[in-house]
């Protein structure tokens, strides 16, 4: 495989997620199981490139960010739900945001991300691989997993009501 093909590959999955890069791969005349283990390993490079390029801007608005945000360093089983589907559903993008937006903690949010990030592309690629037979399109398991996650981001802004108001009210009255 040329460096070309690997940089190609690289841009179209971070792009396009699993799904373009699976299709980049299978374009470019990479087998199955090349193509697979090359996206597993991108997935993962990518999650610690999101880490490194938010950890930045993180600690550029640090002294801002603190005042504005709650700790979620003890979040419960309930938020790490909530970060795997982000995960899964959006890629690692928005899990990392999400991360560094709750303050979580850093090593287990980037194993969590890694992890899912990695499984939910796998995933991807083996469905539109036509190899996963036994289950349901994936695009099925997509559409449960963000039901699934949309419900525990309500539940939580329910529970939190009071303070998504009061950032929402800073928000405006910053804009005005």
């Amino acid at each position: 495989m040329s460096l070309f093909v690997m940089i190609g590959l690289f841009f179209s999955t971070f792009c396009f997620g699993s799904v373009g890069g699976t299709a980049y791969a299978v374009g470019h005349g990479l087998s199955e199981l090349a193509t697979i283990f090359a996206l597993c390993l991108i997935n993962a490079a990518i999650v610690l490139i999101w880490f490194g390029v938010i950890g930045a801007v993180n600690s550029r608005l640090s002294g801002y960010l603190k005042s504005k945000r709650k700790d979620f360093r003890n979040a419960n089983l309930t938020g790490v739900f909530a970060l795997a589907g982000l995960s899964f559903v959006f890629g690692s993008l928005w899990a990392v945001i999400a991360v560094y937006a709750l303050n979580m903690k850093r090593i287990p949010a980037l194993i969590s991300v890694t992890v899912l990030a990695v499984s939910g592309g796998t995933l991807w690629s083996l469905g539109s691989l036509g190899i996963i037979r036994f289950l349901p399109s994936p695009w099925i398991m997509y559409v449960v997993a963000m039901c699934a996650m949309s419900a525990i981001i309500v539940k939580k802004v329910a529970e939190n009501q009071v303070l998504v108001k009061d950032v929402i009210n800073n928000l405006v009255r910053r804009r005005t």
